[in-house]
């Protein structure tokens, strides 16, 4: 499965290139897997981090707003603001 933001959305697409679904975004601007690729990370450009299922769901809001970077690091997530201050939150 892939994954890429295309015009603010987050799609989820087969290997050939076949769209499976768009999670409801109209901001994004990056979104990422986990190692297991069962969980996403997206980030819009308000600074907004969520973490949805695969499916769409969401599992948490991270940040309302004013976060420049988010990642998936092993089993954590870390946030980096405009200030370049970085916070680790720990997802298992």
């Amino acid at each position: 499965m892939q994954i890429r933001v295309v015009s603010g959305r987050v799609e989820l697409r087969k290997e050939n290139g076949v769209l499976i679904r768009v999670i409801g975004y109209s901001n994004a601007v990056h979104a990422e897997f986990n190692d297991s690729k069962n969980m996403l990370l997206i980030l819009s450009e308000t600074g907004k981090v969520e973490v949805r299922t695969v499916e769409g769901n969401l599992i948490s809001e991270l940040a309302p707003a004013g976060i420049k970077h988010a990642e998936f690091s092993r089993n954590s997530i870390i946030l980096s603001n405009h200030n370049g201050e970085s916070k680790v939150i720990n997802y298992m």
